[in-house]
């Protein structure tokens, strides 16, 4: 197949991954894996977790399936992925996509028990639980090298797909909308980096109130930047007039998402906070060729202007205008910058859209016993990650490096007996009241490092193995379960500065031996339940709150 520069690009991208993230992994998954990860996250926009990888043995056309959940519910992405430099779209690949998505939606139990992917038969039993959350199923066929004229029966496939899971979900995913997208390596390149100048020789003007809305301008030999303010209703104006083109060079504006903001529009909409809307949003960013304030009409003159970010602000603005909701007073923020160099523009844009999601693990970051937790990991030697992304110290003689949130899972599994709960990762619940404050207010220091430390040791005892029956299931997919059962036991016997020293310094006869207990007891538990209902998932089976209380009852005899 002939190469392309784009097709280059994202080899090197490819091949960089392999050897900075991927070389464990056998040579025939290397590739594969590597290619999942890239397209998801320059498509999704995330980095993509070990557990959302279906790719391997029976995965049915499903190669990753990921989770965004925010205030509006979940999103769900999903991904069949081609990583062969001939791979082009193909009839056969749809299909069996289309039936890897019967098997996660639609298939009975008796059809799906077959499956020997145990990362699916966990995704099948999870998306069913919450499908009344779901707002939105978007799937992604990927391919590296791709038609550059899609034919016609690929394209006829696609629609019966799109038509057929539309109508399945408006019965049983009440919420759900679903789409289909065909992205090939140089479709990857092009949302990875946007230099189409589709507004180009374009000028626009939009408003402005006099010398108090343009503040001083800041310059560079290659950019020029100024703020001002416009009138919501100029850039609702904009998107009606010119669409899509107006984001061109936004990273993730070509997904047509399209999820419009409630608190956005209630606020653009509401009378008593139209004249706040200044100072309740976060505005716009602009790049621009040519920005020239012209003081007799009060307008700015603004040449092939691109919005790199705001762009879910603006589409509000423009719906809002369409349904007559748009009140006259708002104003918006504007960044505007000056400029031709492409590279610049780039990494504005990278930037400006890479804002992480706050969570409530990070509004609590800067509490005051999150600065003293990691002040206290580092005297120990351990690096304490409170605020996500945060610079990791350049010392060699840490020991480790633990987030707050795996921290969080590990106490509220061993401190409040709640493994099931923090299996589920619901950050929300485990970082807000009543839990919050069970977990870290008026705990030691040392009981918190304890816990995560052992927590840890049977996350790597599970991570390493080949999981080709039912009790490596359990070790894998259960370890925080495993490390509750073995803290009941071991916590009578030792303080927790000795199980600290212990684990440190590989001496866990006693640890071992109640593991081996600990993973026995879950066995049987298994069984229990295998016996009363065929188990397909030992993922879902221990993300159920129920079996808590059949650890509690096994343990306390």
């Amino acid at each position: 197949m002939k190469s392309t520069p784009q097709k280059s690009a994202i080899n090197s991208k490819i091949e960089d991954l392999i050897q900075n993230k991927y070389l464990h992994l056998p040579l025939k998954l290397q590739r594969g894996i590597a290619f999942v990860d890239l397209a998801t996250s320059i498509i999704c926009d995330y980095d993509i977790q070990d557990e959302d990888i279906i790719d391997g043995n029976d995965d049915r056309g499903i190669d990753s399936m990921s989770t965004i959940l925010n205030e509006q519910g979940k999103f769900v992405n999903i991904l069949n992925c081609k990583s062969s430099e001939s791979d082009d779209f193909s009839e056969k690949d749809l299909r069996d996509f289309k039936e890897g998505l019967q098997y996660l939606f639609e298939k009975t139990k008796k059809d799906f028990c077959k499956l020997k992917n145990k990362n699916f038969l966990t995704k099948i039993e999870d998306i069913r639980e919450e499908k009344e959350d779901i707002q939105e199923v978007n799937c992604f066929y990927c391919v590296f090298n791709g038609l550059n004229k899609l034919n016609e029966k690929i394209i006829r496939i696609k629609e019966e797909i799109e038509s057929y899971f539309s109508s399945y979900f408006k019965s049983v995913y009440p919420y759900a909308k679903f789409s289909l997208k065909l992205i090939s390596s140089e479709d990857l390149y092009l949302f990875d980096i946007k230099r189409k100048q589709s507004l180009k020789n374009t000028v626009i003007e939009l408003a402005y109130f006099g010398d108090k809305t343009i503040s001083s301008e800041v310059e560079t030999e290659k950019v020029k930047g100024r703020l001002a303010t416009a009138r919501g209703k100029d850039i609702a104006n904009l998107v009606k007039k010119y669409g899509d083109a107006l984001f061109e060079k936004n990273v993730r504006g070509w997904m047509s998402f399209r999820k419009y903001n409630k608190d956005i529009l209630n606020s653009c909409s509401s009378k008593n906070d139209a004249e706040l809307f200044w100072f309740l949003n976060n505005g716009i960013t602009i790049v621009c060729e040519k920005c020239v304030p012209d003081p007799d009409k009060k307008v700015l003159k603004i040449t092939n202007p691109q919005i790199i970010n705001g762009q879910q602000t603006s589409i509000v603005l423009e719906k809002a205008l369409e349904n007559d909701k748009l009140e006259k007073t708002v104003k918006i923020l504007l960044k505007i910058y000056e400029t031709t160099d492409a590279e610049i523009i780039i990494k504005v844009a990278k930037a400006t859209n890479s804002q992480l999601v706050v969570k409530s693990r990070d509004l609590v970051s800067n509490n005051p016993e999150q600065i003293a937790l990691q002040s206290e990991f580092l005297r120990k030697s351990y690096f304490y990650e409170r605020q996500r992304g945060e610079k990791k110290p350049i010392n060699k003689n840490i020991k480790g490096i633990f987030n707050n949130f795996f921290v969080a899972q590990s106490a509220l599994s061993l401190l409040i007996a709640s493994p099931s709960l923090a299996k589920k990762k619901q950050e929300d619940k485990i970082f807000g009241e009543p839990i919050y404050s069970k977990i870290f207010i008026k705990r030691g220091f040392s009981e918190i490092l304890a816990v995560t430390l052992l927590c840890n040791f049977c996350f790597k005892k599970g991570e390493s193995l080949n999981r080709k029956n039912e009790e490596d299931e359990i070790k894998y997919f259960a370890y925080f379960h495993i490390a509750r059962i073995i803290w009941f036991y071991i916590e009578k016997k030792f303080n927790h500065s000795e199980i600290i020293k212990n684990i440190e310094n590989n001496t866990t006869k006693e640890i071992e031996k109640n593991y081996k207990k600990a993973v026995k007891l879950l066995k049987e538990i298994f069984n229990e339940y295998n016996k009363k209902e065929k188990i397909f998932s030992v993922g879902h089976l221990f993300s159920r709150l129920e079996i808590e209380n059949d650890i509690n009852k096994k343990i306390n005899k």
